[in-house]
């Protein structure tokens, strides 16, 4: 991957070998120096995982739970139904196809894809903008990929993708996305999963019209993990109206209720399926197609103001369920306390 630098500005892949370093060790039933595992989880790509959504001891522990004989009682026992079984599968599969995923990471390291993964973003953000290649770093996580302050892929996710250039490219705009918006305070408490909520719809519907545009009409040919997420996306789109009419009606009571707006509030979060990606681009297609591509954009970064064109948007169909009066109201509310600039 020595020739990547030029063909792939941004990429590295340091996570992604010190995770074999770590676990040739375990595998023969050793355990890793503290300087080993500290290079590790400082690598780019673990550092940034860390920093946003997993504990400091969470991949230590999977890791030696996988792959130490040791402790291959109790990975059984975890296979058989328990906590983080499925990433654990992940990371058996990765290490079963090591080889193939050499041989992938090759191909994706020399292809130019992030030029092309670059445009696709920009063709879903405002005019105007020329960001910077973001850093995508390569590690073994999830069969995912993430966009936060840089890009975090999984390299065996990445190497199952026949193009990965509009997974890439999704997760670039996730990163723009970060740049455009207003800075906000700390959220209150009953305020907090509700701005979660609002964000995901955002973030991910117009985000999704770079690389699951087709899918609610046509499932993607992929086989494992990757085609039962589409199949459950698509069944979450085509049920988007009720999704929609059920978070009007806690986004009411959310306005209606100030005591109870924190308990209301985690009810909005776990009602929403798949992090929002579906009912978020159900209303993001809406707003592209009634009201045009540049407005749709226009909202990049303000969940707010998306929220306002999906009702414009509705409004124009006769037909698509629109966000009431006490749900916009909740809407005001919070953009008066976190839109700051």
């Amino acid at each position: 991957m020595a020739g990547s630098t030029v063909a792939n500005p941004g990429f590295v892949y340091d996570g992604y070998a010190r995770f074999w370093h770590v676990t040739d060790l375990l595998m023969r039933d050793r355990e890793p120096d503290e300087a080993l595992w500290h290079d590790l989880l400082s690598a780019p790509g673990y550092r940034e995982l860390i920093a946003h959504e997993f504990t400091e001891d969470f991949f230590p522990e999977q890791f030696r739970l996988a792959f130490k004989p040791s402790l291959g009682a109790s990975l059984a026992h975890v296979l058989r139904g328990g906590p983080h079984a499925g990433l654990l599968r992940h990371y058996l599969q990765t290490a079963e196809t090591r080889d193939h995923v050499a041989r992938g990471m090759e191909v994706l390291a020399s292809a130019p894809v992030a030029a092309a993964a670059r445009q696709m973003a920009l063709a879903w953000l405002p005019q105007g903008l020329g960001p910077a290649f973001p850093t995508v770093a390569f590690v073994i996580f999830a069969p995912d990929a993430r966009g936060y302050e840089i890009v975090v892929v999984d390299a065996a996710f990445a190497c199952q993708l026949a193009t990965p250039q509009a997974m890439l490219a999704h997760e670039y705009h996730h990163v723009f996305r970060r740049q455009v918006m207003a800075p906000r305070p700390e959220p209150l408490p009953g305020d907090k999963d509700v701005l979660w909520m609002l964000d995901q719809l955002e973030a991910e519907g117009i985000a999704d019209q770079i690389d699951k545009r087709d899918w609610p009409e046509e499932t993607p040919a992929a086989a494992g993990r990757i085609a039962d997420y589409a199949r459950a996306y698509r069944q979450h789109f085509e049920s988007a109206t009720a999704t929609i009419r059920q978070l009007d009606t806690l986004l009411a009571a959310w306005h209606d209720s100030p005591p109870e707006r924190q308990r209301i509030a985690r009810q909005l979060r776990t009602m929403l399926p798949l992090a929002g990606h579906p009912t978020g681009s159900f209303m993001a297609r809406l707003i592209e197609r009634r009201l045009g591509r540049e407005r749709c954009v226009a909202a990049v970064g303000n969940p707010f103001a998306f929220v306002r064109l999906y009702c414009e948007a509705a409004k124009t169909t006769g037909a698509a369920p629109m966000f009431g009066n006490a749900a916009l109201a909740a809407v005001a509310t919070l953009e008066r306390s976190y839109l700051t600039a």
